[in-house]
């Protein structure tokens, strides 16, 4: 009988103390850092791709045709149809080598829906099919408030955003069990 009220009482202990935890989950934005078949130079560039999640975009990884300098990369919300303007950027210093996928540290904020973009000096790698296409300026639009951009039909430039929602706080559930 003892070792049977021992057992309840881990039993009941196991069961006293549940904690459910949510953990981060990964947010993807913008098309994969690879080599394309074409180059596009200087302008400001919206992948279209939605981020699945809201967060932060902790990385970017991005693949230059040639070598490109003032970069400046950039979540961007629809604000109208083809009309965007910019939730968060940050300028990326020195310059992104061609020729392979270079991966950048980044703080920027992004919620569900939102799109990653860039403006740069020098040419980024390109396809003009079979991607969801861009969205594109032919100027410094970093930072921008409602600005319309032109289409690229099923365009992708080699642009992605990495992050991860944030760790939601555990709750604690405690059971009572006054009968042992």
């Amino acid at each position: 009988m003892l070792k049977i009220k021992k057992i309840l009482s881990i039993i009941a202990i196991v069961l006293c103390i549940f904690q459910l935890v949510v953990l981060a989950t990964a947010i993807n934005v913008g098309q994969e850092a690879i080599n394309r078949g074409a180059a596009w130079s200087a302008r400001t560039f919206i992948n279209n791709g939605i981020a699945n999640e809201s967060g932060t975009i902790t990385s970017i990884e991005i693949w230059a045709f040639s070598e490109i300098t003032n970069l400046e990369v950039a979540t961007f919300y629809s604000t109208g149809t083809n009309a965007f303007a910019t939730r968060d950027s940050e300028a990326i210093p020195g310059a992104i080598a061609a020729g392979e996928k270079i991966t950048k540290t980044v703080d920027l904020t992004i919620v569900a829906g939102d799109y990653i973009g860039c403006y740069f000096t020098g040419d980024i790698e390109y396809d003009t099919s079979g991607f969801l296409g861009t969205w594109y300026y032919a100027a410094d639009l970093i930072p921008s408030e409602g600005t319309t951009y032109s289409v690229g039909g099923g365009d992708a430039i080699s642009l992605k955003g990495i992050g991860a929602t944030e760790e939601k706080a555990g709750t604690t559930v405690m059971f009572t069990f006054s009968s042992f």
